[in-house]
């Protein structure tokens, strides 16, 4: 977690961030009340439609009334507490997040409506072969340093049933996180989840962990020595010298520290001159909860804390290497 003072935070907090937040805060409350005040409305009219009125209309007009009464009251209501929530975390999300982040990193910005690339997902070879990509909530800029970006990120893939239709099946969900690594990579190195050695074991891993990467033009599996980081982690690359040399006893250990703190499905790529980092997870971040008080803000530095995080658990500021 990035060091940051709790009083000045809250300071920070009483100054720039409060009355608007209480306001947002204030707003999303009445929003709620409204659309509960809207459905009991709904409800009441198909109540007067269902008992007392329905029977002195008949034919066809009571048929499609009796359709229409419960989808334009239900349709209505979701409509109007959408449209209302969007419009108030759109607020949240180029008011408040921006001055936390400022906080936090002042050199770096933050794009609601944007993500990493889908080229570079594709490209780093971390997610199954996916179809479609789409995300939000993209960080970027200097920490500490170094030259950083992640975001939320979905991706999927077109499926085909038996029945002969279609269907989207998300292969990645989570944030995709890129950092400068400060050095050039002759190749490209992947380090990725190890399930094969948790099922079968080290003797039997090897094989399946072969037959796991046809296909996937990652190259040759590289055995390491430290068995904490094979327990977690399996690793792929055309050289295995560089693999070795890039992956040092001190950055397998961080890395063994990701992967316990972040997820257990966590991947790393080295291409070119940066490490590619998918984090999987089923949470929404970034968004509007309708807390208005500074725990609220203290939860969202936090959030944003837990990925500039990667720079100091990664020593990606600690320059071992000069790029050639």
């Amino acid at each position: 977690m990035p060091q940051f003072s709790r009083e000045k935070l809250e300071s920070f907090y009483r100054l720039n961030i409060e009355q608007h937040l209480t306001e947002l805060t204030d707003d999303l409350r009445r929003m709620r009340i409204q659309t509960a005040l809207l459905l009991i409305a709904a409800f009441t009219v198909c109540f007067i439609w269902y008992g007392y009125t329905r029977e002195s209309v008949g034919g066809i007009v009571a048929a499609v009334l009796d359709a229409a009464l419960p989808i334009i009251g239900l349709l209505g209501t979701w409509l109007f507490h959408r449209f209302g929530y969007v419009r108030l975390n759109n607020d949240f999300k180029q008011v408040i997040i921006p001055k936390v982040l400022n906080f936090l990193a002042p050199d770096m910005k933050y794009h609601p409506n944007s993500s990493i690339a889908a080229a570079d997902c594709a490209g780093s070879k971390l997610c199954p072969d996916f179809d479609r990509c789409r995300g939000a909530d993209l960080f970027c800029g200097e920490y500490n340093g170094v030259m950083v970006k992640f975001s939320e990120l979905k991706a999927e893939a077109e499926r085909h049933s038996s029945k002969g239709g279609t269907y989207w099946e998300t292969v990645f969900r989570g944030i995709f996180f890129i950092g400068d690594f400060q050095k050039n990579f002759k190749t490209n190195t992947y380090v990725l989840p190890d399930k094969t050695e948790r099922l079968f074991g080290r003797t039997f891993a090897g094989f399946f962990q072969r037959f796991d990467n046809l296909g996937w033009g990652r190259g040759d599996m590289v055995r390491m020595e430290d068995p904490e980081f094979e327990k977690r982690f399996v690793v792929f690359s055309k050289d295995q010298i560089e693999a070795r040399y890039i992956l040092s006893p001190d950055l397998m250990r961080a890395m063994c520290t990701m992967r316990d703190k972040y997820s257990g499905k966590i991947g790393f790529a080295f291409l070119k001159s940066s490490v590619y980092i998918a984090i999987p997870s089923g949470v929404d971040r970034f968004e509007l909860h309708g807390g208005g008080t500074f725990r609220a803000i203290e939860r969202l530095a936090e959030e944003i804390g837990i990925f500039l995080d990667i720079v100091g658990i990664l020593k990606l500021n600690v320059r071992i290497w000069t790029k050639e």
